[in-house]
């Protein structure tokens, strides 16, 4: 897996490779390893204003959020490189949201992170059956990492 990373915000918050694990796992458990050796996907880790803004002009919600996935599309051939999208973070939102949820930061970023990843695969939570089925998948691979 290639991933890109941008950091907005100037200050290391959490290790490249820690991103990459994460997101590795992630990318295997959906479609094994052999999909995960192909994919390339960029994270980028930004603020509250430039994540509310991204907010505001893709899903026209005016409040600062968590995560935001843009998926180029369907992934068929294994025989390229396979460039799934990007995924936007917001680390001061996600340190929030640790507190009320009684977690760790690296917690709720894993959790956030996957998150994204099963968006830029395809998956929703639009109706009950899809978040539960998002929703498992989150937590098997939290557990995998031993970040549950």
């Amino acid at each position: 897996m290639v991933l890109f990373i941008q950091n907005d915000l100037h200050k290391k918050i959490i290790p490249g490779s820690w991103l990459k694990k994460i997101s590795s796992q992630t990318l295997i458990k959906i479609h094994g390893e052999r999909f995960e050796k192909k994919v390339e996907l960029s994270l980028r880790l930004t603020d509250m204003k430039t994540i509310q803004h991204l907010n505001q002009q893709y899903l026209k919600h005016n409040w600062p959020t968590d995560v935001l996935a843009f998926p180029l599309g369907e992934i068929y051939d294994l025989q390229h490189p396979i460039y799934l999208g990007d995924v936007v973070l917001c680390p001061q939102k996600i340190s929030e949201q640790a507190q009320e949820n009684q977690k760790t930061f690296r917690q709720e970023f894993a959790l956030l992170l996957i998150h994204g990843i099963l968006h830029l695969l395809g998956y929703d939570h639009n109706t009950v059956r899809q978040k539960k089925q998002m929703f498992l998948l989150q937590d098997q691979i939290l557990e995998k990492l031993k970040l549950k």
